[in-house]
């Protein structure tokens, strides 16, 4: 997630570090859907370096995020995002979008 519609801020995507393009995003918060075994996905603030647990919840074969933007420090309703995706023990598999990044508008 890129919330600062900066990409020299924060740090790269996952897209550019396994080099399935390039979401010319800076990185402000990853979040990673590893299975903690809680039901939680991880969320890693990167200026700190810190991992928050997040929600997750997960039905057939589509899954649900919850954060407070207040949370995120977010403000003007817009962000960016890229994503990889892959399955369980197997390297990433497909990048979203298949080029560049998403710019997502929240009310």
């Amino acid at each position: 997630l890129d919330l600062d519609d900066n990409a020299a801020t924060g740090g790269p995507s996952a897209v550019d570090e396994y080099g399935f393009g390039v979401a010319n995003i800076g990185v402000d918060y990853y979040v990673s859907l590893r299975d903690d075994r809680h039901g939680h996905a991880q969320m890693l603030d990167y200026a700190t370096r810190t991992w928050h647990p997040m929600g997750i919840t997960i039905s057939g074969n589509s899954f649900t995020l919850r954060m407070l933007r207040s949370d995120l420090g977010e403000s003007d309703g817009v962000l960016s995002l890229s994503a990889l995706v892959g399955g369980q023990l197997r390297l990433a598999t497909d990048a979203v979008p298949n080029a560049g990044h998403f710019r997502v508008s929240i009310p």
